[in-house]
């Protein structure tokens, strides 16, 4: 009955508030990051507040620039995404001494020249006029001198490619020395400024053997510093920096030393070497380099010797030493920068090149890095190689994932109420663990399976039993390698599985558990061609369906299902129109089975067919979704309205999920991820609330409701004997039950707490709350249970 109270209400709720309805985390919100897709020419600085901001040339923003800084909670925009007018390269930022940041970029919707903003406290105004360069400009920098004056750099390819600095007087952008003042074509420019209000700038010297040259500018004309081209060889990624005794330091990829960081300083006459040439263990890319208050240069680049990584050095007077571990990124990093707060506690930025390529930002807490910002709920900050979401019967989320900085072994992770918790010991698997799915039977235990790697790639299934993570039958059961796995249960809790077996041409085998081993039902390899995108569901009836595309029928997608004794085609054998991906099964509650996948007639959209008993029908118009459509979960939900979710490639990867009203495909809320995700999968709750999981940089998981829905709803993870009374309740109720209740937390209509009292005892009074419903989440030593509450 008090189940029964909660959905009502749950129901009433969502009904009531459904204008602000929208999808909202459950833990780490995957909004909280530098970036949101792929960010090129990151960069960081720091304010005289220790307070990070990155920018970039944001992908999810059609690659126009976008400035974020961390306010010490979470990474928030300032001003507007994608403020630039189109596409911006080589971003450049400097902040000035009140805290203003200034971007410079190169303008591709002007002409490619370079254009400079800066942030009025609202929105981001244009400094002079927007591509004021004469042409083209490449290598965009930008710093501010003492007096808070913006000075730019740049490749000037209308003046032959040589070096251009300009500045702005106050109403116009005016050269500074001559246009393009060095002695030949450049690359790599970039400008700093010492105490003394002296510009210098770096750049790879075409005319001197693409070797490293440094000017200043004296008052008049621009003066080379020691020696033109004074690097052994050729240089690349060059970056100039200056300690608090006006010495300039510069950081370069040293070809002649085998392609290693190299960092050199000018000691009044020469530039001499700091430490030795050569620095890093193997080739080094985007090398940066800044100087902290005690003048320790520090650089960080994308190292060769460590995956490309990033790895982060420092001097401390008589050598080079590792800052923390090297290669501290979980994959290849690109664009690195580094700057050093007031505190001299480093920061990097790199941009991630797997899954989505986001910005990150890690700082050194004096013995490792730390992430700023969130990664998901998972415990390592690697990129997630495969994630699996389920619910069980009383609504706890769980999570099955392997990530690549833990050997893509398996773990399961589930919520509380407040936190994601790991189930048993993480990093169960004997080793890599491909394929991995999760589900929960009727009497809510978990299983998982996979192809368990170390086990000559074959199957194992596993379930938790209160305590650790027990094999199901045997491990590694398949005769061949296993692929394209799939679980479920059967109404009598019996689990099966649905995988393809290289040992059978890579055709579909069906088996399930009874009891003692896996038994097979029907016969091996019943697929007619190599599949692929396996679905395994079972109806109320207990008869098991698969979907999958099949390469024997131009890869079409087929449906089988098994009648007792064999298995028998639903329909057409290719009932898609051509080749097909992703393709998912579900049944609605009378048994129609429907079917949802990536449809290669109709530019891998995605189509939803159900079976009317004769033929399959489409479900809408076919290919419905915006673009191509990847991850494709089908579900109904509990009133039988179809529902998907997918990654849609032509937007970014953005996670959406649809339903059918009866006529049409809507698009539920907004997008559901903040940027470029994979690894989707979807549950419906109890009360038919939908959740979906996906991998953005991280693993994320959010449901769709009014905020604070969950609150309300996921008091259902505990079930006990607890009542109120009176209910209705005029100023004040009891609670039945021997244990202590150890907390009371009570909830208004839109999830906001009201009421929050601990150690309750005797009456709890209510007098204060206006009249209406309620929802109490009361906590004892037993767990959490929850009461509607009517308020009179």
């Amino acid at each position: 009955m008090k189940k029964l109270l909660l959905l009502s209400f749950c129901i009433f709720l969502t009904t009531t508030l459904n204008a602000q309805n929208d999808w909202h985390p459950i833990g780490p919100d995957d909004y909280d990051q530098p970036s949101f897709s792929y960010a090129y020419y990151t960069k960081i600085a720091m304010d005289n507040n220790n307070v990070p901001y990155v920018v970039c040339s944001d992908q999810n923003s059609g690659r126009k620039i976008c400035v974020r800084k961390y306010n010490g909670t979470s990474w928030q925009y300032v001003g507007s995404a994608g403020f630039s007018t189109g596409q911006a390269d080589y971003t450049s930022i400097a902040i000035d001494n009140n805290n203003i940041p200034y971007v410079a970029y190169k303008d591709v919707d002007n002409s490619n020249k370079i254009t400079v903003q800066k942030f009025n406290g609202t929105v981001w105004e244009v400094v002079g006029i927007s591509g004021f360069s004469t042409g083209q400009a490449d290598y965009a920098s930008i710093a501010l001198d003492n007096n808070n004056i913006p000075y730019v750099t740049y490749k000037d390819v209308a003046n032959s490619n040589k070096i251009t600095v300009q500045k702005f007087n106050g109403t116009a952008w005016e050269v500074v020395g001559t246009l393009g003042f060095s002695a030949g074509a450049v690359d790599y420019t970039s400008i700093v400024f010492g105490n003394t209000n002296i510009p210098f700038v770096s750049y790879k010297d075409a005319s001197n053997s693409n070797k490293v040259t440094v000017q200043k500018f004296n008052g008049t004309t621009w003066e080379v510093v020691g020696i033109s081209g004074f690097s052994a060889g050729g240089a690349d990624y060059i970056a100039i920096a200056t300690d608090s005794n006006n010495v300039p330091y510069v950081v370069y990829k040293d070809v002649i030393n085998g392609n290693k960081a190299t960092v050199q300083k000018f000691n009044g006459t020469n530039w001499q070497v700091v430490g030795t040439a050569g620095i890093s263990a193997g080739l080094a890319d985007y090398t940066s380099i800044a100087i902290n208050s005690s003048n320790e240069p520090y650089i960080v680049y994308e190292d060769g010797s460590n995956s490309y990584k990033a790895t982060i050095q420092k001097f401390n007077g008589t050598a080079w030493q590792l800052v923390g571990t090297a290669g501290i990124s979980t994959e290849v990093s690109d664009y690195t920068g580094i700057a050093i707060d007031n505190n001299n506690i480093p920061y990097v930025v790199y941009s991630k090149t797997y899954y989505g390529g986001k910005a990150r930002v890690e700082k050194f807490n004096g013995t490792s890095w730390e992430i700023v910002g969130n990664h998901g709920f998972t415990d390592a900050s690697g990129a997630i190689f495969r994630g699996f979401f389920t619910l069980d019967g009383n609504n706890v989320p769980y999570y099955a994932y392997t990530e690549t900085t833990i050997s893509n072994k398996a773990t399961v992770k589930k919520f509380n109420g407040t936190n994601w918790v790991t189930v048993g010991a993480p990093e169960f698997s004997n080793g890599a663990a491909d394929y991995l799915t999760i589900r929960t039977d009727n009497n809510n235990v978990p299983y998982v399976a996979y192809r368990d790697n170390p086990l000559s790639y074959r199957i194992t299934v596993k379930k938790f039993n209160g305590s650790s993570w027990v094999t199901v039958g045997t491990q590694g059961f398949s005769t061949g390698f296993a692929n394209n796995i799939s679980l479920t249960f059967d109404t009598n809790n019996v689990p099966y599985v649905g995988y393809t077996d290289d040992a059978y041409g890579g055709k579909i085998i069906v088996k399930k558990f009874n009891g003692t081993s896996w038994q097979l039902v029907g016969i091996q390899g019943f697929s007619s061609g190599l599949s692929s995108y396996i679905t395994l569901a079972i109806n109320s009836t207990n008869t098991p369906y698969v979907c999958y595309k099949d390469n024997s029928v131009g890869d079409k997608v087929i449906v089988q299902k098994f009648n007792g004794t064999a298995w028998e085609i639903v329909g057409s054998n290719g009932i898609s129109a051509g080749t097909n991906y992703y393709p998912s099964l579900a049944f609605n509650s009378t048994n129609v089975p429907y079917i949802a996948y990536s449809d290669g007639t109709l530019s891998y959209k995605t189509t939803v067919q159900k079976f009317n008993g004769t033929a399959w029908e489409l479900v809408g118009t076919p290919g419905f979704s915006s673009g191509y459509s990847e991850f494709i979960t089908l579900l109904l939900d509990h009133s039988d309205i179809p529902h998907i979710s997918y990654a849609d490639l032509n937007n970014g990867n953005h996670v959406y999920v649809q339903k059918f009203n009866g006529a049409a495909w809507e698009v539920v809320g907004s997008s559901v991820s903040s940027g470029h995700s994979r690894a989707v999968s979807m549950a419906f709750n109890s009360n038919n609330i939908p959740y979906v999981a996906y991998e953005s940089t991280g693993a994320y998981v959010k449901y769709y409701g009014p905020q604070g829905l969950l609150s309300t709803n996921e008091a259902t993870l505990t079930q006990n004997s607890i009542s109120i009374h009176p209910n209705p309740v005029k100023n004040s109720f009891t609670i039945s039950g021997n244990e202590t209740v150890e907390e009371i937390e009570i909830f208004d209509l839109l999830g906001k707490t009201v009421l929050h009292t601990k150690n309750a005892s005797g009456q709890i009074n209510v007098e204060i709350l206006p009249k209406g419903l309620y929802v109490a989440k009361i906590k004892n030593e037993k767990g959490i249970s929850s009461v509607k509450l009517v308020k009179e």
